[in-house]
């Protein structure tokens, strides 16, 4: 072999790894990009999964809340939803008839494919904010905004050094939000009570109404909103833009 030999398969090597190189480079982009894209998923399905379960134990909550209405007619719904033992204990000595208190346990997508035709105004951009409000009523976290809108009012009244900012805080949301400033004391009130059975179960950060009239102005403004808010508790990637 003569000298110039070695040198050229040396400089055949690197020839060849000029070209396998941008190749490599290629598969690693890959093989990064179907990770994330496998991580995202993971994540959105951890949230939706997460979502379900806050949902049935709603349920769960309601059907026990009633446990002193509770009638023959109601056992189906009870075994669907999967009570505790004292619940079971209970539901053996039921003897009432009538109607059944407790509702038919539903999955998730299922309650809320049942409401899409209610809440269609807050994807609507011909819907008005009125019509936005109307349908935010329907949605299943509208007892959880409005605990999270007291909240972010009350703590405006109260850094402007008001008098009673409870109060101010129930009257400013009840007006903006066509509701009695009672039912605002009792919604908050409720959503409390949830709090400490669950802390996973109201979890949605506080709200100033300038936000929330932002988001009536806006299509699909209030579900972007709701979905971010519970992704960002979760500490997952949000669902929405």
């Amino acid at each position: 072999m003569n000298e110039s030999q070695p040198t050229r398969l040396a400089m055949a090597d690197v020839h060849s790894g000029q070209h396998l190189e941008p190749d490599a480079l290629k598969l690693g982009v890959g093989a990064v990009l179907v990770l994330c894209a496998a991580f995202a998923w993971q994540s959105i399905v951890a949230w939706a999964d997460d979502q379900e379960r806050r949902f049935h134990r709603r349920q769960l909550r309601d059907a026990y809340r009633r446990r002193h209405d509770w009638k023959k007619a109601d056992l189906p719904h009870l075994r669907a939803l999967g009570v505790n033992s004292a619940a079971e204990k209970r539901m053996q000595r039921l003897s009432g008839r009538g109607r059944p208190v407790v509702k038919q346990p539903r999955a998730l997508h299922e309650e809320i494919l049942g409401k899409l035709g209610t809440i269609s105004p807050l994807v609507s951009g011909d819907a008005s904010p009125g019509e936005r409000l109307k349908a935010v009523k329907q949605w299943p976290w509208w007892p959880h905004h409005v605990e999270a809108l007291y909240r972010g009012e009350y703590a405006r009244a109260k850094a402007q050094g008001l008098r009673g900012p409870s109060t101010e805080a129930e009257v400013y949301v009840a007006e903006a939000l066509g509701i009695s400033a009672a039912q605002v004391h009792a919604i908050c009130g409720e959503i409390r009570r949830m709090r400490r059975e669950d802390p996973e179960s109201a979890n949605f950060p506080p709200m100033r109404m300038a936000e929330y009239q932002s988001w009536m102005h806006s299509p699909g403004g209030f579900i972007a909103s709701a979905l971010n808010s519970d992704a960002a508790e979760a500490g997952l990637p949000s669902p929405g833009p």
